[in-house]
């Protein structure tokens, strides 16, 4: 059979349009029957010495396998069984051509998923490279010619795709030789201490710097994807400025702990977001950062309230005027 687009039409459309012509059929066979039962005639045709009751969605005319309702489509003789005369009914016309495309569709499915799992510069793809990679592939390889995936076939990709790795983490720790230690662990260099820590927490570093979970609510809601990194630029630049200054401030002997716990706490946090500024080269990446920051911002607010239990059980009570109210314990 010549051309490719019929069988493409009736393989798409044929079950809804035979569904819909048996339906229109039925209703029109049906209104005829009543109106001409009175007069004893009824919808045949004959076959035969005997006339036969025929539905006409079955018509069948030169015999070749194909309805005419279905020729109609296809653009066949319904009265020739072999159409376009290559020596084949019309009907095997049609198997032929749907088996031809099926293998021509397989053939090019094997060869996409041998291309995206084994590229020659695998080891320079990124991670989110190599993980788009793979899901193709596995996608590719349940994927059957002209069906689309099941549910079972979809689950069962996304559990076999790699589990995100956790951002590379390049943040060093700080240790005691990166802090100013004193030996003075008076109330009055206590309170002194705590006064600064709040009043540099609470100073943004340059102007109003957006709220960190503002800015990972808004971008999970796809408000703001296009200044995303520039905001979360910002929230580094933050975090950052705070760091640099409480490696300066004098802290006394008996907090330094803390001290040391909190910006190593938040270091890891400003990490985190330093990944998320990847998004646009690295999404996976950034999308795991995104979700260690849940687990590391905990982190960081328990290493502030071991800052206020150690004020606590230091005696140091702060009036509601001064800045360090905010380590009162709760």
């Amino acid at each position: 059979m010549n051309g490719g687009s019929p069988s493409y039409f009736l393989r798409r459309h044929s079950k809804p349009i035979a569904l819909l012509i048996c339906v229109v059929a039925l209703i029109t066979a049906t209104v005829i029957a009543r109106q001409t039962e009175s007069s004893g005639a009824g919808f045949i045709l004959k076959a035969g010495p005997q006339a036969t009751r025929v539905s006409v969605t079955e018509v069948d005319t030169d015999k070749d396998g194909l309805k005419d309702w279905e020729e109609s489509l296809l653009k066949t003789n319904p009265t020739l069984i072999d159409t376009d005369g290559d020596g084949l009914h019309d009907k095997e016309d049609v198997e032929k051509e749907e088996e031809e495309r099926r293998e021509e569709e397989e053939r090019r499915i094997s060869e996409n998923v041998a291309a995206v799992q084994e590229p020659e510069n695998w080891n320079d793809l990124s991670y989110s490279q190599q993980t788009s990679r793979l899901f193709l592939a596995q996608y590719l390889s349940y994927k059957d010619p002209g069906e689309p995936l099941g549910d079972d076939e979809i689950t069962s990709i996304v559990e076999n795709l790699p589990e995100y790795e956790a951002p590379e983490r390049v943040f060093v720790p700080f240790s005691d030789d990166d802090i100013v230690v004193t030996e003075d662990n008076s109330e009055s260099a206590l309170r002194a201490y705590g006064n600064a820590l709040a009043l540099i927490l609470e100073k943004p570093a340059d102007g109003d710097t957006p709220n960190e979970l503002l800015v990972l609510q808004s971008f999970a809601s796809s408000e703001n994807g296009d200044t995303f990194v520039e905001q979360v630029d910002a929230v580094v630049a933050q975090y950052t400025y705070v760091l640099d200054r409480m490696k300066v401030l004098p802290v006394p002997d008996m907090l330094a702990d803390e001290h040391l716990l909190i910006m190593n706490r938040m270091g890891v946090v400003r990490n985190d977001f330093e990944v998320m500024l990847k998004l646009q080269k690295e999404p996976f990446v950034a999308i795991a950062a995104i979700s260690a920051y849940s687990r590391d911002s905990s982190d960081m607010a328990n290493a502030f309230d071991a800052l206020r239990a150690a004020f606590d059980e230091s005696g140091v009570e702060f009036e509601d005027s001064e800045p360090g109210i905010l380590f009162a314990q709760e």
